[in-house]
């Protein structure tokens, strides 16, 4: 506190290398000079280290899913608070949650990824002037794949007023989130396509 002094036990050579601090701590030294049994003892000017508050990193939000090349939402960060309050930020991304690069210009409080193919990471980096960067937690944007339109069977030619064969996906669809479901269409021209009331399974009987 500046006021009541300890001594540190041990730390009598001439210089002194304090330990890691949590909180600001003031130092001085004393010298001793005997002669003819007589101790005479003067305290040194004090010197001070100021502790900067801890760091608290700031946060992002949030983790998504997406469809395969679309853009997520806009991603936001809090601030961070603690160390000397100068800070600056950097919005950095990874393919593989490891290694992290620099988004260029991009510092602010929000960030709006492009179009996604591959699922990424994203975090904020914090410089501190004196305290150095810290890192904010790192947020997922996960990348389904991309979508394989199905393949029904199978064309047919008919005489006038007979019944056709069912229709029915024999390959069907993937990607996306894997959970399909399926609307029929009819059209006379291969143009203007219109839905079959009903027709949602994975064949259809015209």
């Amino acid at each position: 506190n500046g006021a009541t002094w300890l001594s540190i036990a041990g730390a009598t050579g001439e210089n002194y290398a304090p330990g890691a601090l949590t909180q600001t701590t003031w130092y001085r030294r004393i010298t001793t000079i005997s002669l003819n049994g007589i101790s005479c003892s003067a305290p040194s000017a004090h010197v001070v280290i100021t502790v900067q508050g801890q760091i608290i990193a700031p946060v992002v939000s949030a983790n998504q899913t997406i469809c395969y090349n679309t853009a997520p939402a806009i991603l936001t960060r809090t601030n961070a608070t603690g160390g000397s309050g100068g800070f600056t930020y950097q919005w950095q991304n990874s393919t593989d949650n490891i290694n992290f690069v620099d988004i260029s210009g991009q510092s602010g409080t929000s960030y709006q990824p492009p179009a996604l193919t591959v699922t990424t990471y994203y975090r904020v980096a914090t410089i501190d002037p004196y305290c150095g960067t810290i890192y904010s937690n790192v947020v997922t944007i996960t990348v389904r794949a991309p979508l394989t339109a199905p393949e029904i069977c199978c064309g047919q030619i008919l005489c006038l007023g007979y019944n056709s064969e069912p229709l029915n996906i024999s390959i069907p669809p993937t990607g996306g989130s894997g959970n399909f479901s399926y609307r029929w269409q009819v059209s006379n021209d291969d143009v203007n396509w219109t839905n079959i009331t009903g027709a949602n399974g994975v064949s259809y009987n015209p």
